[in-house]
């Protein structure tokens, strides 16, 4: 057991309170105060953070204990037990959507309830906008008395109404390329609010996107006559994020188009030290390059 160590005089006793009130609702122990954050012990194995987040974190010290607890939780990359989730109305406004692996059937997450979805890829629903957020397992969703599709929905609710146009932002290697980044959400699962995000003039054509990464989406709205050129910097700009240090999620390529997501397939060939992407021109490709004005 910690000794108590008193913590920064920078830090309230409110804020102070709400961490211990946190780490006992996560059962783990601790806080240890230092002078730059406090260390955590979590299955004999300490975790540490720094004052900076932790002010982040405990920036509202007169939430619900449970909404502390996973914000703790999530800055430790630990899953909270279910008796913190328990509460569907206070968790209800948390939920979100997830695009996932299929390496994390084989992981920690296993026991989330999942559905198939584009690219051979799973969706889940986190409570929680980091990617450290717990998923939603079925024993979960038995105890709020709820099926997999309204909570889905709900998610997506959720996320559309926390992001916008002004978390766009222009690729500079990629003209007509857009980048969907946030400080705190995990923007992949936007795939499934692409119609929230983008204007009503691009509804028809849709727009072609892929999530390279859980904190990445590139979206490149489709204008008819524009061209070849953004799908291909878009091609370009998803490889240059694989070879980052980042998890990969995804190289694929999608066209999202009435709440649809079809495969646009594309094959990357090594040649040495340079990669070429081929992408044959059939199908629904061959569609959207005649949209872009790319194919007579």
């Amino acid at each position: 057991m910690f000794g108590r160590a008193r913590p920064p005089e920078s830090f309230s006793a409110a804020k102070v309170q709400a961490v211990e009130d946190a780490a006992r609702a996560l059962g783990i122990e601790g806080p240890r105060w230092a002078r730059d954050g406090a260390t955590f012990t979590h299955r004999n194995e300490p975790r540490h953070l720094d004052l900076a987040e932790l002010e982040a974190r405990f920036e509202r010290p007169d939430r619900p204990v449970p909404i502390s607890a996973l914000a703790l939780a999530a800055g430790l990359r630990i899953t909270p037990g279910p008796d913190v989730i328990a509460d569907f109305q206070l968790m209800k406004p948390l939920l979100r959507p997830r695009i996932l692996h299929e390496r994390e059937l084989s992981g920690p997450r296993r026991a989330m309830c999942r559905r198939d979805t584009f690219g051979g890829m799973l969706q889940a629903v986190a409570v929680g906008g980091e990617s450290a957020a717990p998923l939603v397992t079925s024993q979960t969703l038995d105890r709020w008395g709820i099926d997999f599709e309204p909570l889905f929905d709900q998610a997506c609710a959720n996320l559309a109404a926390v992001l916008g146009p002004e978390h766009l932002h222009s690729v500079s290697a990629a003209p007509g390329v857009l980048s969907l980044l946030h400080d705190w959400e995990t923007v992949s699962g936007a795939a499934f609010v692409l119609d929230a995000l983008f204007p009503r003039d691009f509804a028809v054509s849709g727009v072609v996107f892929s999530v390279p990464h859980q904190n990445l989406l590139l979206a490149m709205p489709v204008s008819p006559g524009a061209g070849a050129e953004g799908l291909a910097g878009l091609v370009q700009v998803i490889y240059m994020a694989a070879d980052s240090p980042a998890e990969l999620l995804s190289t694929s390529v999608f066209w999202w188009r009435d709440g649809v997501a079809t495969y646009l397939p594309m094959t990357a060939v090594e040649d040495g030290r340079s990669r070429r992407i081929h992408m044959e021109a059939r199908g629904p490709l061959d569609e959207l390059l005649r949209i872009l004005g790319a194919l007579d």
